[in-house]
């Protein structure tokens, strides 16, 4: 895996490599494919603008489940109840599927819903050990509406660090709120597809996280460093109708991990190869943590 001279910011944020020439069906360390669906302008042509019955969700969880996904992460919130059964529907095939997770991040405002210890416990990492002393602490994280967050299998943080112009800098590998620590959604499907769920990691000085036998050295803010792809360069990308009127054949997900968001440039991300969505840095936190793990990580 190339390792591209480390971008360094005024904020002192540091968390983010060159360009990678990482290709996900490739030479990715990532022994699964990587496929992104996107909420794309031919998808709202076709369905119209959101907000949408959930019940259109549960049915692509339904294809793709179908079709062999090994883990699916839709990058939504879900912070307020859905019309008519759509969030029964959305639930029921999180359940079934057993590895669908959904994102969240640090905010100022309260969800609808506390989750008591024992929710916590199975969302949050199972860490020991002196953390990063800068780790982003909201005074509360997003949360789905409490039927889809009981469903899912697990939450991730898809916060971010940028500097004074806007670029982005790092990608924390971890959030907190109160006493818990929770894993970026790239991190936690790092742990779900490793087997790692209740594997005990291990901080070590604020300045390393350890997996297994691995040490991956962290900045402040509890970011390692990530390969970041060109954009649209390493992961398949299909628009959600086209998946849902059966124009790509379930087969394309077959053991792969199944990345849904909506697309919007506006919210694209500035970095050092040009704009990219907030799903190509997921899955290029993703790769990155298989490579650590495969070149042994930090001394």
């Amino acid at each position: 895996m190339n390792t591209p001279v480390r971008l360094l910011l005024a904020a002192a944020a540091i968390g983010v490599l060159g360009a990678s020439p990482v290709r996900a069906d490739g030479d990715s360390p990532c022994p699964y494919p990587i496929r992104i669906i996107l909420i794309d302008k031919a998808t709202i042509d076709a369905l119209g603008p959101l907000p949408w019955s959930r019940e259109r969700f549960a049915k692509l969880v339904r294809i793709v489940d179908s079709g062999g996904a090994r883990a699916v992460a839709l990058a939504f919130h879900f912070r307020d109840p859905g019309p008519g059964k759509g969030d029964d529907a959305l639930a029921a095939a999180m359940k079934k599927s057993g590895h669908v997770f959904i994102s969240t991040g640090s905010t100022e405002a309260a969800a609808s819903w506390e989750p008591d210890g024992t929710w916590w416990g199975r969302m949050a990492l199972n860490a020991e050990g002196v953390p990063p002393k800068k780790i982003i602490e909201g005074k509360y994280i997003t949360l789905p509406v409490k039927k889809l967050a009981d469903a899912a299998a697990g939450i991730g943080a898809t916060d971010r660090m940028v500097d004074k112009n806007k670029q982005l800098g790092s990608l924390p590998l971890m959030i907190k709120r109160g006493n818990w620590f929770i894993p970026s959604l790239g991190f936690r499907l790092f742990l779900h597809l490793k087997g790692l769920k209740n594997v005990p990691l291990a901080f070590k000085k604020g300045k390393q996280i350890i997996i297994e036998r691995t040490k991956i050295n962290l900045d402040s803010y509890g970011s390692a460093l990530v390969n970041i792809t060109p954009p649209g360069s390493a992961y398949p990308t299909h628009g959600f109708s086209a998946v849902l009127k059966g124009k790509v054949a379930p087969a394309s997900f077959k053991n792969a991990v199944v990345l849904i968001s909506m697309q919007d440039p506006n919210t694209d991300i500035a970095t050092t190869t040009g704009p990219k969505n907030s799903l190509e840095l997921v899955a290029d936190q993703l790769v990155t943590l298989y490579g650590y793990m495969k070149e042994g990580g930090g001394k």
